[in-house]
């Protein structure tokens, strides 16, 4: 629009340009939701990776065992034949891993470990112990 020679033409075009500014400020909006969407599956991958290179502190005694459990199970059965550096990154790698999900599911875990001696029943009696 060419200059407003009027007030009431400055009052027009004031209204016309915050018409078009909240229309912009809605596409940007727009843009900026898609490209959120757009890289959700790469934030995923990083998320999983940080869960991979640092250790959650929450598990406790949970943890502790997995810990032991990875030990004997990675170091010493999986990769018994494999090269000192296999053996030394692989088992950290799933142990930061690992106390994520741990921490994640201790509830779970627990109910599990006392379902295992709740429900147990003796053999000879048919009484629970």
């Amino acid at each position: 629009m060419n200059k407003p020679r009027t007030y009431n033409e400055l009052l027009a075009e004031k209204a016309r340009l915050k018409l078009l500014l909240a229309k912009q400020k809605e596409i940007i909006h727009q843009d900026f939701n898609e490209i959120k969407t757009e890289l959700e599956p790469v934030r995923k991958i990083f998320t999983q990776a940080k869960k991979l290179f640092s250790k959650d502190s929450g598990g406790g005694l949970l943890t502790l065992g997995a810990d032991k459990l990875i030990d004997l199970l990675i170091r010493r059965v999986l990769l018994a034949r494999s090269g000192w550096l296999a053996k030394l990154i692989v088992p950290v790698l799933a142990k930061n891993y690992t106390s994520h999900i741990v921490d994640d599911n201790k509830g779970k875990i627990m109910n599990w470990i006392f379902s295992l001696f709740k429900g147990r029943k003796n053999k000879n009696t048919g009484e629970e112990e």
